[in-house]
């Protein structure tokens, strides 16, 4: 690999390693929040029934996608940052869904008729409760739907707002320069951006926790590492109000 490419992921790199160096409260936290998310899925992938197959199944997706998310976050890629954390979310959201609308296949599937039908009923399932409404209070995502609809905008869609940390001006007499940043240069947004994401992504493991209480209280552990998150995700949010709130 050569030339601007090359720079590119040395640049990012970069950032990823001096973002995690500069915000260590935020790394604390994420760190406990996927050591937690990570029990949950591990303690109620045991012994589960085929209902509960899909909604599992869609929890590992929303959890790799907060992974990426913060990867994307801490390499100051925050618009891509964004749209993967909306995606998270809505796996996450479809999931709780699931959770308490049950929905297997009644059948083997064996040839690839019945492969098609088994799609197409999947899919009506997505649609039926996208239909329904995704974000219902009785699932334990209303709170969520304000992050949804907000990363929409400033990662998933092609927008003015998407391109409003992006894109620098100069001007000069007769003359309009523009300039495209390919990642975040400014401390501050990279900070108050990745705080967010990791309040959104605790909204989710508290949701997750209450959805599968019964089970994930049998487990010291998960209880544990439920109370410690809420008490770091605090403490990064508390430094960053202390630390802005200062300067404003």
């Amino acid at each position: 690999m050569h030339g601007g490419l090359k720079d590119f992921f040395a640049s990012k790199d970069g950032c990823f390693a001096n973002t995690v160096k500069a915000f260590p409260k935020v790394v604390e936290a994420f760190e406990a929040l996927d050591e937690t998310w990570a029990c949950a899925l591990v303690d109620w992938g045991v012994g589960i029934t085929r209902k509960q197959v899909l909604p599992l199944s869609l929890f590992f997706e929303a959890n790799v996608r907060i992974r990426l998310a913060f990867e994307l976050g801490f390499s100051r890629c925050l618009p891509e940052a964004w749209a993967v954390m909306r995606a998270g979310i809505e796996s996450f959201a479809f999931g709780c869904a699931f959770l308490h609308n049950p929905f297997t296949y009644e059948q083997t599937v064996v040839t690839d008729d019945e492969m098609l039908r088994a799609r197409r009923t999947l899919r009506n399932a997505f649609k039926k409760i996208r239909e329904q409404g995704l974000f219902l209070p009785e699932y334990g995502v209303s709170r969520l739907r304000r992050y949804w609809a907000l990363y929409s905008g400033f990662g998933s869609h092609s927008s003015w707002t998407s391109l409003a940390t992006r894109l620098s001006r100069k001007e000069s007499p007769g003359q309009l320069d523009i300039s495209f940043n390919f990642l975040e240069i400014d401390k501050r947004t990279c900070h108050v951006s990745l705080v967010d994401l990791l309040i959104c992504s605790c909204i989710m493991e508290d949701a997750l926790f209450r959805n599968l209480k019964g089970r994930l209280e049998l487990d010291p552990r998960s209880l544990e590492m439920h109370a410690k998150l809420k008490d770091k995700w605090r403490k990064a949010n508390r430094e960053l109000l202390k630390l802005y709130a200062s300067k404003a």
